[in-house]
């Protein structure tokens, strides 16, 4: 298991190729890379996100241009994907189905 899987519990889809194990990844990079995961996992938009987790719209926005974040939002933010139903789309779609 990868240190991605470990702190998101999703697997890392960054074009085939695991960047924390290169060991060059900036903590801002590695965290904004942990919730591109989540979003693609989850087929969420990163203004969805935003709002559950951080009640801000335009956090993701922010964070794609460098806006550094406190560790407590991170903390916040990590929080909420580990506590996000894990594919919650696809299993509203099979109760649907």
């Amino acid at each position: 298991m990868s240190e991605m899987e470990k702190v998101v519990g999703y697997p890392p889809c960054i074009l085939g190729n695991n960047p924390l194990s290169s060991g060059v990844m900036s903590t801002h990079d590695q965290f904004l890379s942990e919730i591109e995961v989540f979003l693609e996992a989850e087929d969420m938009r990163p203004t969805t996100f935003g709002l559950k987790a951080v009640n801000d719209a335009k956090f993701i926005a922010r964070l794609r241009t460098g806006t550094d974040v406190t560790t407590r939002t991170m903390d916040r933010v990590r929080e909420f994907i580990r506590t996000y139903p894990k594919n919650s789309k696809a299993r509203a779609e099979a109760r649907v189905a």
